[in-house]
This record gives structure tokens, C-alpha cells and sequence, in this order.
């Protein structure tokens, strides 16, 4: 199984994935208040003990990434892949800083 995040400023969607078929999705809201203990008990009582191969997330939320990634690094023992425009996708990006694009329009290039 796997795990698939979309962090913005307003809702976190994720989807656990088995292969290219989504088994489930779930919903919260964006809160950067919310501290490693709530996601981890989130993931916990939502996802539950399913074994994850892996974890892939498009964040625009850079300030809440860390205490998603520990928690799901600490339930599931899996590191997750940040989606990053200096990864391998073959986009050729031309705006004047390529780090502001946020990674949910790079990861939806990439799918068209």
C-alpha cells in the first residue's frame, strides 16, 4: 500500500493507494498549529496498521511538512519522498524562481 498526500493552505487530502488504485481517501484541514502527537494519532485512528511501502507528498505548506513526516516516519517506519521541482520530471520550468512554484501545480504538470 501507499500513501499519497496533497498539503494546502486549506484541506490535506491523502489517498491510500494499493498499486495504481486508490483503496481509500481521507480529509482534514490545514491547521499549523496541529503538533507531530495529533497527526500521528490522525494517521493512526483514520489510516490505521496497513502496511505502507511507501509515501509520497505535494506540500505548499512548508511549515507543517516536518511534523507530517515524523509522524508517518514514526507509525509507518517509511521516510516520505517530498515532491520537489528538482526532482527527475522532465518539466522544463521558465519562471524566474522555479523554487516559488508550488509543488501541487508541478505534480499536476507532470500527470497531464
Amino acid at each position: 500500500m501507499y500513501l499519497c498526500f496533497d498539503v494546502g493552505n486549506t484541506t490535506i487530502e491523502i489517498a491510500l493507494c494499493d498499486n495504481q488504485t486508490i483503496i481509500n481517501k481521507y480529509k482534514l484541514d490545514t491547521n499549523t498549529t496541529h503538533t507531530t502527537c495529533y497527526y500521528k494519532e490522525y494517521f493512526k485512528s483514520t489510516i490505521g496498521n496497513v502496511e505502507i511501502e511507501g509515501i509520497i507528498i505535494s506540500s505548499v505548506v512548508p511549515s507543517i511538512n516536518s511534523r507530517i513526516i515524523t509522524s508517518l516516519t514514526e507509525l509507518y517506519n517509511v521516510k516520505p519522498m517530498m515532491v520537489t521541482n528538482d526532482m527527475n520530471h522532465n518539466i522544463n520550468i521558465q519562471i524566474e524562481n522555479p523554487d516559488e512554484l508550488g509543488s501541487d501545480l508541478l505534480i499536476s504538470s507532470v500527470a497531464a
